[in-house]
């Protein structure tokens, strides 16, 4: 699916995302691999912060095994299903943070144990590039980053600025997106797209959903790589 890149990075595009976010979420396992991994490495104590949290999928998990969680989610329908999926766990110890990267400070969370962002660089404000310029100027301890587009560039400021490269992993896997209906899938292309109905070919896409257990399918694979990070300067 294309999605508009200039919409992505606004707070309202989540307001109204969430609710095919969560189905994408429950439907699917695009973050079991990344948990996998993040659990190998993390230690219970550690202070942790999670840029763009959306419903917990990392932070309640490490919450739940012991770290001190601060979940950043600006998006109040993201945070709807934060709380939601927190109260399904019987988790209540996860401090929650509603502004936006952009009005963070390096003093805010200095000398974190790990930061976190999981594909949400990108949707910053600033850019991935000065979004993540502004995690490596809060001296984390650690940094986790996982995405689908940059990772090359990420590493060079990195690198520039005291960050050693400790382990990566790159994989393509299957990411579908998941509706209760074919108007609901209709909806969601035209919304995510940024198109109006005179540019949208229902017949078309309608072609590319397939049908499984009562839900619609718009298959799409993705490529998606994981990076940590260490300060390698105050070790």
């Amino acid at each position: 699916m294309v999605i508009d890149g200039r919409a992505i990075a606004s707070l309202d595009y989540w307001e109204q995302n969430a609710r095919w976010y969560r189905l994408w979420v429950e439907h699917g396992n695009y973050h079991e691999p990344i948990l996998h991994h993040l659990l190998k490495h993390i230690q219970p104590h550690w202070r942790v912060l999670d840029i763009g949290a959306g419903n917990g999928t990392l932070s309640l998990p490490l919450a739940a095994i012991g770290c001190e969680v601060t979940a950043l989610e600006p998006s109040s329908a993201m945070r709807r299903l934060f709380f939601r999926e927190a109260w399904r766990r019987g988790i209540g110890h996860v401090r929650v943070d509603e502004r936006s990267w952009s009005y963070i400070s390096s003093c805010d969370y200095s000398r974190c144990d790990l930061v976190i962002a999981c594909n949400s660089l990108h949707v910053c404000e600033e850019g991935m590039i000065d979004a993540f310029r502004r995690v490596l100027a809060m001296r984390p301890r650690n940094i986790f980053v996982v995405t689908e587009t940059g990772g090359d560039v990420l590493q060079t400021c990195a690198d520039t600025g005291g960050y050693a490269l400790c382990w990566s992993n790159e994989y393509e896997m299957q990411s579908p997106h998941v509706y209760h209906s074919l108007a609901e899938a209709f909806e969601h292309w035209r919304f995510a797209s940024q198109t109006g109905a005179r540019h949208f070919d229902e017949h078309a896409f309608a072609s590319r959903l397939r049908i499984s257990q009562g839900h619609w399918y718009l298959d799409e694979n993705v490529n998606v790589s994981l990076h940590w990070w260490k300060d390698s300067e105050n070790e």
